[in-house]
């Protein structure tokens, strides 16, 4: 009879619960707020978002969710981490516990699949409205606790992130356009402006011709979840366009002869330093095929203009004396076009072929970069290591060894290139320690496919390889075609044919590496301390594993291993405690 009593009354507790879960008198605490103060108006077409929402406080023993699945439409089951969701175990575990959600006019409860401890799984009602942004409160007996969002915009970064009125720019994140349609972007002291191409993880903006220059914070918003629908702010700065003269210096002016197969240094020389001299002009190579014999410095403020891919080829002559440093060199605000850069044997050396080290604001349109097709050493075809600002725009590459965007690189970005792999080259692209990455609307595959017993015409497979600490990269609207490891011709393996099989992977990162892990000694809200922590130059993230705060990562403000203390960039949603357990590393 106690037991059938205490069921009941169980069960009396829960449907009061869910009956006050229903009522819109009920409180539901709002979420942060993140957009431009004061709120501006919003543009024709946004979709109504109006909960029931108040600036209550939270109260002690409500709910909290730590983490959970931001991408979700109606009917879709979600995982989430948290503390107090339930006081039950077992069987019982969730029958205090709801989660109230809400979308565009419309409020129900989710179904808990299971509920364990910190971990649950829920399914977001079915007659919810599809491809709109929700809010989530996590209720029990105590009251409800701090809301969630789902599908709402969530901006990471810009690429460029400086521009010139008239350029295009990009944001890139989650949830950037929701079932189509457009982003929309505030800027701060200007207003809205409309991507020109978008989807859910990349969104082309114009900079408007009338901006001022001047460094600007600017929000995305998808169009849904209103005033809670902002991403985070981003910051973009505008310059005015880089000034070209218009003024051209011919190589052939200075003595370079692109039929004679003689090397053409000193008048190449000689171009590039008159142009030097009258910054924002152009070099530019007639068509034929240019040799040089050491090292060729560009240096920057020009454009290096050929005309065209395969009718303007600058190459390493038999003759060249090799060199530490690279073959064609590159200095910051350079433009090159329609030309080919094609590489040679006779670069006997470990050079790169095509060195951008330590250069900004480069780009390329339209040229064709080629590595060693049969003999010599197979080297770096480029590299663009602590270079920021550097955009291939319809380029080609032959590749026998990689496209190196090495150690603090940022903001590289390919656009509608094409990559072929020859030598059975390891990879196409190798990425380390670099961030802000784009890959756009490529493709990859093998130079020569005519021929399985030989390396000649094959890569081994890898497309991009990612090492270290490379956060924030971009691939989409690519594809390649039969990029693996040879075999032979009826499908087995034959040493013969195959170089190492363990090298298929399109896009592989390896080397994540956990540096510490341990329990805390104290966290605030955006701090966590432990005991005997060391000094890790590229530690860049922090993780709770297990215990209160589970499922949560931050990135890594800073970390001081004299005091153990690791600074977040963002607060922790539920702060972890010491009996958490925590990892430091690279993502």
């Amino acid at each position: 009879m106690e037991m059938v009593s205490k069921r009941c009354l169980e069960a009396l507790a829960a449907s009061v619960l869910f009956g006050l879960s229903s009522s819109l008198a009920v409180p539901y605490p709002a979420p942060g707020y993140a957009g431009p103060t004061p709120p501006p108006a919003f543009p024709v077409g946004f979709t109504a978002f109006n909960p029931s929402v108040t600036n209550t406080e939270l109260l002690v023993g409500a709910p909290q969710i730590a983490e959970w699945t931001r991408i979700a439409d109606a009917g879709d089951t979600l995982a989430l981490s948290g503390e107090f969701l339930s006081s039950f175990t077992g069987v019982g575990a969730g029958r205090d516990t709801n989660f109230r959600v809400y979308g565009a006019g419309v409020e129900a409860d989710a179904l808990i699949q299971r509920l364990d401890g910190r971990q649950a799984a829920i399914t977001l009602p079915g007659h919810l409205p599809a491809g709109t942004m929700y809010l989530m409160w996590p209720r029990n007996s105590k009251g409800s606790g701090e809301p969630v969002a789902i599908n709402q915009t969530d901006a990471w970064w810009l690429g460029f992130n400086k521009v010139a009125r008239g350029e295009a720019f990009s944001v890139y994140g989650r949830n950037l356009v929701l079932g189509g349609g457009v982003c929309r972007l505030y800027i701060a002291g200007y207003g809205w402006i409309a991507s020109s191409s978008a989807n859910p993880y990349k969104a082309t903006f114009m900079v408007p011709g009338n901006l001022a220059n001047g460094t600007y914070t600017v929000w995305a918003h998808n169009g849904h979840g209103g005033q809670y629908g902002w991403a985070k702010p981003l910051s973009l700065k505008v310059e005015s366009p880089y000034s070209w003269n218009g003024r051209v210096f011919d190589v052939t002016s200075y003595g370079a002869d692109g039929t004679d197969g003689n090397p053409d240094d000193a008048a190449i020389k000689a171009a590039i330093a008159a142009s030097s001299a009258d910054p924002g002009s152009t070099v530019y190579f007639p068509a034929g095929t240019y040799h040089i014999s050491g090292p060729i410095d560009f240096r920057g403020g020009k454009k290096i203009a050929g005309a065209g891919i395969g009718a303007t080829i600058i190459k390493p002559h038999s003759v060249y004396s090799s060199s530490p440093l690279p073959c064609i060199q590159m200095g910051s605000q350079v433009e090159m076009s329609n030309l080919t850069l094609e590489t040679a044997a006779s670069l006997a050396g470990s050079e790169d072929f095509v060195g951008l080290q330590n250069r900004s604001d480069i780009v390329f349109s339209k040229v064709r970069i080629t590595g060693e097709y049969n003999t010599g050493t197979a080297r770096t075809l480029v590299d663009t290591q602590n270079a920021s600002r550097v955009a291939f725009n319809d380029c080609s590459f032959v590749i026998a060894r990689d496209i190196f965007v090495g150690d603090g690189s940022q903001h590289i970005r390919f656009t509608n290139c094409t990559f072929l792999g020859i030598r059975d080259c390891n990879q196409l692209i190798a990425i380390k320690n670099s961030k802000y990455f784009d890959l756009s609307d490529s493709f990859a595959g093998n130079f020569d496919e005519t021929d399985l017993s030989k390396s000649f015409g094959w890569c081994k497979g890898r497309w991009l390889t990612g090492t270290g600490s490379s956060p924030y990269c971009y691939i989409g609207g690519s594809e390649s075609s039969n990029i693996m490891p040879r075999r032979h011709p009826n499908g087995s393996y034959d040493p013969a044919y195959s170089p190492d099989q363990n090298s298929g992977e399109q896009i592989m990162f390896e080397g994540l590496v956990c540096r510490f892990r341990g329990n805390p000694v104290n966290a605030t809200a955006n701090t966590v301390t432990f005991s005997g922590l060391t000094a890790h130059t590229h530690s860049r993230v922090v993780s709770v594993l297990s215990g209160k705060g589970m499922g949560q990562s931050r990135i890594i403000a800073s970390l001081d291993a004299a005091s153990g203390v690791v600074t977040l960039a963002e607060p922790w949603r539920v702060v972890p405690d010491a009996g958490s357990m925590l990892a430091i590393g690279n993502p």
